[in-house]
């Protein structure tokens, strides 16, 4: 089942600053929200977000094995919290010194389905192969997840 559209921009913006709280309060690192801005009423609004300093890009960091870690653990978090990203890409890793931070929460579901769960792990580990060794990135996956999950 696909899920819904939303009916309103409004009603966008709302949803992403309540995950974007929701995550915060479970420990996911990503941008506080900060404010919801309405530009034009019903039509353009702006969610004002914590500015990730000195971070880049995961395509544009250097990928070790903390931040493969990192990657890993927030899969595994999130799968033990019951949510999923729906769209783990590069461009929504950013990486400061030590850390690895999510962003873009616009597509994050609640109570999503086992197949969406390993979506979200299969890109993830994409992602960190890519920029290291898909063997090495395996290895590590089998620290926070069976074989038959991986």
């Amino acid at each position: 089942m696909a899920p819904a559209p939303f009916s309103t921009v409004r009603r966008f913006v709302e949803y992403e600053d309540y995950t974007l709280r929701l995550l915060g309060e479970k420990g996911f690192s990503t941008p506080e929200p900060l404010d919801i801005v309405e530009i034009t009423p019903e039509r353009e609004y702006l969610i004002a977000m914590e500015f990730f300093e000195d971070a880049v890009e995961i395509s544009e960091a250097e990928v070790d094995d903390q931040i493969i870690d990192d990657g890993l653990q927030l899969i595994r978090k999130m799968w033990d919290a019951g949510v999923a990203h729906r769209d783990i890409k590069p461009g929504n890793l950013m990486v400061r010194p030590g850390e690895l931070l999510l962003i873009d929460v616009a597509f994050f579901q609640v109570r999503p389905s086992p197949w969406r769960q390993a979506v979200d792990l299969g890109n993830m580990m994409l992602v960190l192969a890519v920029r290291t060794d898909p063997e090495r990135v395996y290895q590590r996956a089998l620290a926070y997840f069976t074989p038959d999950e991986l």
